[in-house]
């Protein structure tokens, strides 16, 4: 049975709120836009009644980097689903993911079954990113062309994802314990150009070779003309139709500095799947500044 009255299990002290972004975020309010709220529930009620002046402080409070300034903050255009956000501004999520990038701390700590806890600086995550957009741009990978990934949740998957956006394609990945079916009748939809693939992995002590899968994939879909082979096991290479490159091989090389294609605010980044229980599986679009 519910009580009414249930325990409370926990509160936070005079100073968690006072060293909270919250309380940061109204104290600069206050200071930068003369808005002053005393308690939270004005705050909240102020974000929903005026979504323009809400809007407009965040991106301003958390420095967004626009490259074009929007001209307007929420262009209501008839209501939902029609609205357009910070119209006529361009940015780059990737741009954000280096913004505070320090020696101090890393980009990324990882370990796997294979490998044990390894960190990754933001210096050497930088150049992998940089080399793997030059690859891509020497593939002919083009603002909104779709990259896809076969892929563990590993640093291949933050630096493919990282190169794709940086240049303007638009990422679309699945687990790698998919079967060829199930990703065919995702990525088909969206005709990537590039796929990065895991030819295998290890989960609970044992390995999993999908090379098979991986040429299925690659033989099927007609679209793919890049193959970015990662093979964390041992299986060797597969053998498709589509051109065969190492992942290590591409992060490695020299490349010029990285830099960051100006996107439109709702510029694809990404592409998701419904589960595909009612039928195929419906694709669904995020955009770089939504996400951001």
């Amino acid at each position: 049975m519910i009580s009414d009255n249930p325990r409370l299990l926990w509160t936070p002290t005079d100073q968690d709120i006072s060293q909270s972004h919250m309380h940061e975020y109204m104290e600069w309010l206050k200071e930068n836009h003369q808005l002053s709220f005393s308690t939270y529930d004005e705050l909240w009620a102020w974000s929903i009644e005026e979504l323009e002046s809400f809007w407009g402080t965040i991106a301003e409070y958390f420095e967004v980097v626009f490259h074009d300034q929007p001209k307007t903050v929420l262009n209501r255009n008839g209501g939902m689903p029609h609205q357009e956000w910070f119209t006529g501004s361009s940015l780059n999520y990737a741009e954000h993911i280096f913004k505070k990038a320090n020696d101090d701390h890393p980009a990324i700590i990882y370990k796997t079954e294979l490998i044990p806890q390894t960190e990754m600086s933001w210096r050497e995550l930088r150049q992998k990113v940089a080399a793997m957009a030059d690859y891509l741009k020497s593939c002919g990978v083009q603002k909104g062309d779709r990259v896809a990934a076969f892929i563990t949740n590993t640093p291949e998957a933050t630096i493919g994802f990282l190169a794709s956006i940086s240049i303007g394609a638009v990422w679309s990945s699945c687990s790698p314990d998919f079967g060829a079916d199930s990703i065919k009748e995702r990525f088909e939809q969206i005709q990537p150009k590039v796929i990065f693939a895991v030819t295998g992995y290890s989960y609970g002590g044992k390995k999993y070779n999908k090379k098979e899968v991986v040429q299925n994939i690659c033989d099927t879909i007609t679209s793919i003309q890049q193959l970015v082979s990662i093979d964390p096991i041992g299986v060797g290479q597969p053998k498709t139709k589509a051109q065969l490159s190492n992942f290590d091989d591409i992060a490695n090389a020299d490349a010029p500095p990285l830099e960051f294609e100006a996107l439109p605010f709702d510029h694809p980044i990404w592409v998701l799947y419904s589960s595909g229980t009612t039928g195929r599986p419906k694709a669904i679009t995020h955009g770089h500044g939504g996400v951001l």
